[in-house]
């Protein structure tokens, strides 16, 4: 695998024409947030304001009405599993989640806000039905409630008071028991908090907007939508929500407008295009790079020069049929190429390494106890235990891979070797957590850890 391609740029954000307007691509912008007493939040104004209703607050006995405002796209409630209709009714919910939490410096609720596509062939449904898959999969699946709101791009009057398409998520911070919401918080799905200065902030904040990427286009491939998330933007751009955009001049403003002339800048050096096209992927095809130029290029015939000259540049290569050699269609570069083979040198001295030795048989036959692998099962735990620095195992979904992974993890437990899960979405890390790993995170947040002196990883041999 190229190392390249485990950069994980977790705040791709749209780059479009129009500083407001992403008519052209899926963006994977999303912010996450508590709602919290001691800066004033309430569950019920946030709920009231998300769904443009209006919410009383028992507790408090306001009143937030936001009905004069124009109606959400879609809103809904979702609850988890033998959870009480009540709480459907996001009045009866919110009040509930308010009069659950005592202190004055309560979290009422946490909320993640995610940018939606705007593009031609993807519907109001599509919408719908990815920010609703998005929240069941993260948070309602795991016991919480889920308000989610839909809002369209907002029509003021000046292009700084508009946004995009948008979700707003709105999340319980404790898991719903029937007809209460539990006596304790689920902490064990709370973010990391952190404290800059005054500040308090979601440290993993910038990983949702991986998890929303990766989402997205899980979503467009398996429903044979074209779209996919823009991964291949040269300069990181921002979501532009109304907030922040009261005046047209607004730095955040001048800033996107930064942002987009820096973007058209690069997509006329072929070096800078290559380099935006391989970021996050090995490969790239004409389509890739047409898709890529028609972003921040508008004229036709300046693409074409743009086009040429990438293709032509001594950096970029061709790819061809392994067995026919005929011409594949798609491209690479060089740099690309050297830190593959670069790689792969590597990986072949790791899988010969000598002083990776096998797990001894009394070692293995106890981390098998109370387990009945099947036959490839057991192949592929014998294959993983034995000598060398190097496994691979490759399964199909639904063949049993992560049973078989654990008995080998337990016998290499058991041998006292310390174990560590690597995954390349925080999702699946977060499996691997619950499937008993004591130690698992994403590639790219362990390599960072590694790089910046925060994790130690042995060196003694095995």
């Amino acid at each position: 695998m190229c190392r390249r391609n485990m950069r994980c740029r977790a705040t791709l954000l749209e780059s479009s024409r129009k500083l407001c307007d992403s008519d052209e691509m899926a963006i994977a912008f999303a912010r996450a947030r508590y709602i919290s007493r001691k800066t004033g939040g309430s569950a019920a104004r946030s709920a009231a304001y998300n769904a443009r209703a209006e919410i009383g607050d028992e507790r408090t006995g306001e009143v937030f009405y936001f009905k004069h405002r124009d109606a959400p796209e879609h809103h809904e409630v979702l609850l988890p599993e033998n959870a009480d209709a009540k709480f459907s009714d996001a009045s009866a919910l919110w009040n509930a989640a308010e009069a659950a939490e005592r202190r004055k410096d309560s979290q009422v609720a946490r909320e993640i806000v995610m940018a939606l596509p705007a593009n031609a062939e993807v519907s109001n449904e599509d919408r719908i039905e990815l920010a609703r898959s998005f929240a069941l999969e993260h948070f309602v699946a795991k016991g919480l409630a889920v308000q989610l709101d839909i809002h369209a791009p907002h029509g003021g009057d000046l292009e700084s008071e508009r946004a995009n398409w948008h979700a707003h998520l709105l999340i319980t911070t404790r898991r719903i028991e029937g007809d209460h919401l539990s006596a304790t918080k689920a902490r064990d799905l709370a973010p990391d908090i952190r404290q800059a200065g005054a500040r308090a902030f979601v440290a993993e904040g910038d990983e949702w907007g991986a998890l929303w990427r990766d989402h997205q286009d899980r979503y467009f491939l398996s429903h044979g939508l074209s779209a996919r998330v823009d991964a291949a933007a040269t300069h990181a751009q921002e979501h532009i929500g109304p907030l922040r955009m009261r005046a047209a001049e607004s730095e955040a403003n001048e800033r996107a407008r930064e942002i987009a002339r820096a973007n058209g800048e690069a997509a006329r050096d072929p070096e800078k295009v290559l380099e935006a096209l391989t970021r996050n992927n090995a490969t790239f095809s004409e389509r890739d790079l047409d898709r890529y130029l028609s972003r921040h290029i508008f004229d036709e015939a300046e693409r074409a020069v743009v086009h040429a000259k990438v293709l032509g540049h001594d950096e970029t290569l061709a790819l061809h049929e392994r067995d026919t050699w005929e011409a594949s269609g798609r491209f690479t570069t060089r740099r690309v190429r050297a830190e593959e083979r670069e790689a792969l040198r590597e990986a072949r001295a790791l899988a010969e390494a000598r002083h990776h030795k096998a797990v001894p048989e009394s070692v293995r036959h106890r981390a098998l106890a109370g387990k009945s692998l099947h036959e490839d099962q057991r192949a592929a735990f014998e294959h993983a235990t034995a000598e060398g620095g190097l496994k691979i195992i490759e399964g199909r979904a639904g063949t049993g891979k992560s049973f078989t992974l654990a008995a080998i993890r337990d016998a290499h437990h058991e041998q006292g070797r310390r174990v560590i899960g690597l995954a390349p979405t925080n999702s699946v890390a977060e499996d691997l957590k619950a499937d008993g790993f004591a130690r698992a995170s994403t590639v790219h947040a362990e390599l960072f850890r590694l790089k910046n002196g925060r994790a130690i990883w042995d060196r003694t041999p095995w």
